[in-house]
C-alpha cells in the first residue's frame, strides 16, 4: 500500500501492562504521509503520537517518485519517536518530539532518542523540535547512521536538554571531499542545554568513509557571504562537538559574531573561524531549504492542501515539490 495519509490523527496507547509498547504506525515497503489537518477556514489540528515505544516505525522506502513524508506532528511519550530505515528521499519538517526521562531498553544499546535515520538518504530533515524530559537516564535528539556518500543536511532544527543534541554514525560522507551529512544554522540548546550537542562516530568493521562532510559550512573571502558558515548555536556547556578518533577530521567554519556560533571544547575538528557579521535569523532563514538553494515556504500551500481534498491537486501537486526539493527557476515559473 503506497500514499496513505494521515492528517489530523490522534495516536494515543494506554495499556494497563507493558507501558510504551507497540508502534502507532508500523510501515513495511509502503509510503505515507503523517501532517496535520489544517482546513482554510479553521485551525490546523496536528498528528499526534503518545505512550508507543515508536511513534512512527518505517522501512524500505527507497522509489524516487513516492517517499515518506512526516510533518507537523508531535510525539510525547514515544520511547522512539521516528525510525526510519532504507529510506530514500523522506521528509521530516516542522514537528515536535519530548523525548521522556526513561531507561534504555534492555539488550539495546542506543538510548532513547527523538528521530533515526538508519541507511537512509536524500532525506530533508529541517525545523523540527527535541526536547528532553528529565535528566536521569541518556537521550538523543536525531541519529543518522551511515546516510552514504550523498548530499544531506539536518537544517535548523532545535535541541534542547539531551545528552547528546545530533548523533552521526558511520558513514556520512563520501570520500575526501565529496559531499556527506552537514549540520547547519542548528540550534542546540538554547533553552536548556545539552550535554554535548554533535558527536561523530565511527563504526567498527565499516569499510567505507568514517564521519560527516570534510567542510561543515565553507568560506570563499572573495564574496564574504555569512549564509555560507555553519552556523549552529551551540549549548557551549561541556563539549559542543566530539568527532572520535578514527572518524575524519573535519573543516568547521563559523562566524566570530556571535559566542554561539563557536564550538566550546571541541575535539579532532579543524576550526576556522571567520570575523564577519551573522545574523542568525538573517543567515539561517525559517523555510525549507534542499542542498544550498532556498525553494520556498511552505505555510501558505500547506493551508490550502487539505482545505478542498477533490479540488486541490495542483496545489498538493506544488506543495510536494516543495518539500521535495526542486530548483527556484523552476518553482517561480509554476507560481
Amino acid at each position: 500500500v503506497n500514499g496513505v495519509r494521515f492528517l489530523g490523527c490522534t495516536f494515543t496507547n494506554q495499556p494497563t501492562e507493558f507501558a510504551h509498547s507497540g508502534n502507532a504506525i508500523y510501515s513495511l515497503s509502503g509510503q505515507f504521509r503523517a501532517d496535520q489537518y489544517a482546513p482554510l477556514n479553521g485551525t490546523a489540528r496536528a498528528t499526534s503520537f503518545s505512550g508507543y515505544n515508536y511513534g512512527i516505525h518505517a522501512t524500505n522506502v527507497c522509489r524516487a517518485d513516492k517517499f515518506t513524508t512526516i510533518a507537523n506532528s508531535t510525539f510525547i511519550n514515544n520511547k522512539h519517536g521516528v525510525y526510519l530505515n532504507t529510506h530514500a528521499n523522506a521528509r521530516v519538517v516542522k514537528n515536535t518530539v519530548t523525548v521522556p526521562d526513561l531507561p534504555t531498553p534492555i539488550g539495546t544499546a542506543a538510548p532513547l532518542y527523538g528521530f533515526y535515520f538508519d541507511e537512509s538518504t536524500g532525506y530533508s530533515f529541517a525545523q523540527n523540535t527535541v526536547t528532553g524530559a528529565g535528566n536521569t537516564y541518556p537521550k538523543a535528539g536525531a541519529v543518522f547512521k551511515n546516510s552514504g556518500a550523498d548530499f544531506n543536511e539536518a537544517y535548523k532544527n532545535t535541541f534542547n536538554n539531551l545528552t547528546v543534541g545530533t548523533e552521526a554514525v558511520g558513514n556520512n560522507k563520501g570520500a575526501d571531499f565529496q559531499p556527506g551529512l552537514q549540520f547547519k544554522c542548528n540550534n542546540y540548546g538554547e533553552n536548556d542545554q545539552n550535554a554535548a550537542d554533535i558527536a561523530v562516530w565511527k563504526e567498527n568493521g565499516n569499510p567505507n568513509p568514517q564521519g560527516i562532510q570534510a567542510n561543515q559550512g565553507g568560506w570563499n573571502a572573495q564574496n564574504n557571504d555569512p549564509t555560507t558558515l555553519a552556523n549552529n548555536l551551540f549549548s557551549r556547556n561541556q563539549q559542543d562537538v566530539y568527532n572520535e578518533l578514527g572518524a575524519y577530521k573535519f573543516n568547521y567554519y563559523y562566524s566570530t559574531s556571535n559566542p554561539r556560533y563557536d564550538p566550546l571544547s571541541a575535539f579532532n575538528i579543524n576550526e576556522f573561524p571567520q570575523f564577519v557579521n551573522a545574523t542568525y535569523q538573517v543567515v539561517c532563514p525559517d523555510i525549507i531549504t534542499s542542498g544550498n538553494g532556498v525553494i520556498g515556504d511552505l505555510n501558505t500551500l500547506q493551508a490550502e492542501l487539505t482545505a478542498d481534498d477533490g479540488g486541490m491537486s495542483g496545489k498538493r501537486n506544488l506543495y510536494s515539490q516543495l518539500l521535495n526539493g526542486g530548483n527556484t527557476p523552476d518553482l517561480e515559473a509554476q507560481i
